[in-house]
């Protein structure tokens, strides 16, 4: 028997509404706050600005006086209230007497003649023992108990979900600032509710229905040692898949979206293992049964197991995602969360990104034979293809369950909000704050733009710029307000505040630019911005480290673009994230240059910025060519990819660079004695050195002891010298066919 999602409703950070929730998992916006009290770089998700939406049922199911100023209780009362109306017509036929009240973390007080109402839950799977207080299982739990008092005739509707108002109790077990990622462990906050109905009631009846939930399994591991949660088992996550498909009678590969599974702790590790392990080979026929723990499924105790390779399945694969990641790790309320997430999906046939797929994910998720993905844009769900989706959650008890969710006789009908057309982009229904002191969030309407859909969070590799323009009193307004507020803004926040500046016409003559990864540096930038808009100095940019502040200054936009011993990253590098690791190799540093000055070249056409001039260094020179019409990008290729190889190869080895802050007196004094040559003067106290790896090691020692600093460039090669002259008849070589054109640019 499936039982229909008929109705829902959420309160979670930043998603007010299941609309907001299904948005920020679209547009993958983070709710992460810096966490109070906590370690530089710890995160946490709030619910803000939150009041009862006085929301009424149109029959009496719970008790308005039951909060008793508890806003535990009072945000789990209005939410149930919330999804109740969210049924397509009104429920006034409902008995009140048989509607069934299963929130988990909460106790109710339900109105006389009312359904039952369960708190902490005290079923026994596979120990003995409660359950209640399994965090991110007790919401799930919640619905599978509302599954099963449906199924078997104790009620007609059921109202299912968790409440979480606490973060502190799991913040010390999911992620860390040590983790430096987040991929759904930071600790959070939220409620989330849904209306089940057996789903041949519900087609009666002709109400909308968003999934129907077609079985259901959970199993638990053993039991937790003293002071701690039970090991994350991959045995334990196996059992409950297995009776889960095992009971909904749909094949594991048959299986779109995986919801519940994070990538960058061992718990998720354990859950994206036993999806391998699940999805390695075509499973058993299915028993008959709902998964009970009596039930005899057993895991996957089979010898010989394959390596993974998605051929033996036609090439079929599965996108994975933690809706943790966008909202943090609500305790009681996770598991629904993930519910509402993955019903809408089904629901508009839309595959969701992963919020976290920038970062570097784990080998099942990027093997190219393995099935999982996480998958950074939305995509529609394939044509003709049935939608299915299952949902995991595991308390820190060791509890797993895990749903399985279907597509139903009628989905979603276009135009309704939220609704996703298949083949083109998610469109979003905008929505307003409650806050007026929180940064202003994307309004567009209609299709998300691409750029932004896919534009990763803040972080120290991937800053973002916050331009300031106005009168000096208006810019220091805003400065003291950025100041004073930032850290209480979460990720998401952040980019709506670069955003909105951004699309500002610039409004007075003084321009003040920020440069930040972080909520804490945002507001420490913004106070050296103040220190700088205090007297600024007409005519002149006055800059200091992540900040440019400039009254009344006049000039034409210059582009400078480097040579190979710039900041690069390698290819797997820029897909996932990484830090960065110097490119020592001509012949790969080279081209790796010029890809990223081509690419930047791309972002400030998209932007409309059209400098007045450009300079450039080196393999720059080449950029600047492309830059002004000169050389065409595939030309220049060819070109760099020839000169780096030429200079890896004819280069005299056992060379590189030495980058001195020194004059050029100082400098001279540093190579006396030594074959080492000045490669570059980059300014009156830039200097690059180049020659003998030895002769630069003493040239370093000597600048040491004077105190004046040097950094090693990454480079194999003693560029801009004597040892690659053997390179110059290779390179006019190269250059022969090579078209150059007049200038383009004006």
């Amino acid at each position: 028997m499936d039982v229909a999602i008929v109705g829902m409703a959420c309160v979670y950070p930043d998603a007010p509404g299941v609309q907001a929730l299904w948005e920020s998992v679209l547009w993958r916006r983070r709710a992460l706050l810096p966490r109070p009290g906590g370690p530089r770089g710890a995160r946490t998700a709030l619910i803000e600005g939150w009041s009862p939406s006085g929301t009424k049922p149109p029959i009496p199911v719970l008790d308005d006086d039951a909060a008793g100023g508890d806003p535990l209780r009072a945000l789990a009362v209005d939410t149930a209230h919330r999804a109740l109306a969210d049924l397509s017509e009104p429920c006034d036929w409902l008995d009140p007497a048989r509607i069934s009240v299963v929130i988990g973390n909460l106790p109710f007080t339900p109105k006389p003649g009312g359904g039952d109402v369960l708190d902490r839950l005290g079923l026994g799977v596979d120990r003995a023992g409660p359950l209640g207080d399994d965090p991110r299982g007790s919401s799930l739990l919640c619905l599978i108990t509302a599954c099963r008092t449906l199924r078997d005739g104790g009620a007609d509707l059921a109202l299912a979900g968790g409440v979480e108002l606490g973060t502190g109790a799991l913040a010390p077990l999911f992620g860390g600032p040590a983790d430096g990622r987040v991929d759904g462990f930071w600790p959070g906050q939220g409620c989330g509710v849904v209306a089940l109905m057996r789903a041949a009631d519900a087609r009666a009846r002709g109400l909308r229905v968003y999934a129907e939930i077609a079985g259901w399994g959970v199993s638990a591991e053993r039991a937790p040692g003293p002071g701690g949660p039970a090991l994350p088992e991959v045995d334990g996550r196996l059992l409950a898949l297995r009776r889960a498909y095992a009971h909904s009678g749909v094949r594991p590969q048959d299986v779109r979206l995986f919801e519940g599974h994070a990538t960058t702790t061992p718990y998720g590790t354990a859950g994206l293992a036993a999806l391998a392990r699940l999805l390695r080979r075509p499973p058993a026929e299915p028993t008959a049964g709902d998964g009970r723990p009596g039930d005899q499924q057993s895991g996957d105790q089979r010898p010989g197991d394959q390596p993974l390779d998605t051929r033996a399945y036609g090439g079929a694969w599965a996108a994975v995602g933690a809706i943790g990641g966008n909202i943090g790790h609500s305790g009681a309320a996770a598991g629904v969360a993930g519910v509402i997430k993955a019903a809408l999906a089904v629901a508009h046939g839309v595959l969701p990104p992963a919020c976290g797929a920038d970062e570097p994910p784990h080998p099942l998720v990027t093997a190219p034979e393995g099935p999982l993905r996480a998958l950074a844009g939305p995509r529609p769900w394939p044509d003709g293809e049935p939608r299915h989706a299952g949902v995991s959650a595991m308390g820190h008890g060791g509890v797993h369950a895990h749903l399985v969710l279907r597509e139903p006789g009628a989905t979603v009908r276009a135009g309704e909000p939220g609704a996703v057309e298949r083949g083109g982009e998610p469109v979003i229904v905008p929505r307003t704050r409650d806050s007026a002191a929180a940064p202003p969030r994307p309004r567009d309407g209609g299709t998300v733009p691409r750029a932004y859909a896919h534009t990763p969070w803040p972080s120290p590799a991937d800053p973002v710029v916050f331009p300031i323009s106005g009168s000096p009193g208006d810019v220091r307004t805003m400065l003291e307000r950025i100041a004073d507020q930032a850290t209480c803004w979460h990720e998401a926040e952040l980019l709506d505040l670069a955003r909105a500046l951004a699309h500002q016409t610039p409004r007075g003559p003084l321009r003040v630019a920020l440069v930040a990864g972080s909520a804490e540096l945002l507001a420490e930038r913004a106070r050296l911005g103040l220190e700088l808009a205090a007297d600024p100095p007409p005519g002149r940019l006055v800059t200091r480290r992540g900040v440019r502040a400039g009254l009344g200054v006049r000039g034409r936009v210059t582009l400078l673009f480097p040579g190979q011993t710039a900041p690069l990253r390698r290819p797997e590098d820029v897909a996932w994230r990484r830090r960065e690791e110097p490119v020592w190799d001509t012949a790969v540093a080279q081209p790796a240059a010029l890809e990223a000055a081509l690419v930047a070249l791309r972002e400030l056409d998209a932007l409309g910025l059209n400098a007045g001039a450009a300079i450039g260094h080196g393999v720059g020179e080449v950029a600047g060519l492309v830059w002004a019409g000169c050389l065409t990008s595939q030309d220049a290729r060819r070109l760099v990819r020839r000169r780096g190889r030429l200079m890896s190869d004819a280069g005299t080895p056992g060379t590189g660079m030495l980058s001195v802050t020194a004059s050029r007196e100082e400098v001279e004094r540093l190579v006396t004695g030594t074959g080492l040559v000045v490669a570059a003067v980059d300014g009156p106290r830039a200097h690059v050195l180049s020659g003998r790896t030895a002769e630069l090691m003493l040239a370093a020692k000597r600048a040491e002891a004077e105190g004046l600093e040097t950094v090693r460039l990454p480079a194999t090669r003693a560029l801009h010298s004597p040892y690659v002259a053997a390179c110059q008849q290779g390179f006019a070589e190269c250059l022969q066919g090579v078209t150059f054109l007049p200038a383009q640019r004006r």
